[in-house]
């Protein structure tokens, strides 16, 4: 049997199917398989690690709760970092959804850069007597 017979359905060619059969060629016996993330990331590693950060985000220091704690990758995964305990942190969720694909070194060059310039456009108190608006 030619290897085509397998993946050919008339003209055409079912791709996952030649994809699987290409891998099997190249590693024959052999099962590619990515950890699954309770084998990196257990529940117990991550209950430990919140003790540790004493039940704070790890950047910023705000309180966690259960709907505010967010796990994060200091490395991101599409960044090239792994899905293990040492790459992981526990953060606010706002804190992780504004830290994204960023590492800590970046995300806190990032916060330091928003500080310096707000501070530098904070406007000037108003003088008294000044009214404002009211809807």
């Amino acid at each position: 049997m030619r290897s085509g017979d397998r993946f050919c359905v008339g003209r055409k060619i079912d791709l996952l199917s030649y994809v699987a059969w290409l891998i099997e060629q190249k590693r024959p016996g052999e099962r590619q398989r990515r950890p699954r993330r309770s084998e990196t990331v257990s529940g117990d590693a991550v209950q430990q690690m919140l003790r540790a950060q004493q039940y704070r985000c790890a950047l910023s220091g705000r309180q966690l709760t259960p709907d505010s704690a967010s796990l994060d990758h200091i490395v991101a995964i599409s960044r090239g970092g792994e899905h293990r305990i040492e790459n992981a942190q526990v953060l606010h969720k706002d804190v992780n959804r504004a830290k994204g694909a960023m590492d800590n070194d970046e995300f806190l060059a990032l916060c330091r850069e928003v500080v310096a310039w707000a501070d530098r456009r904070v406007p000037a108190e108003k003088p008294e007597g000044s009214q404002t608006c009211a809807k």
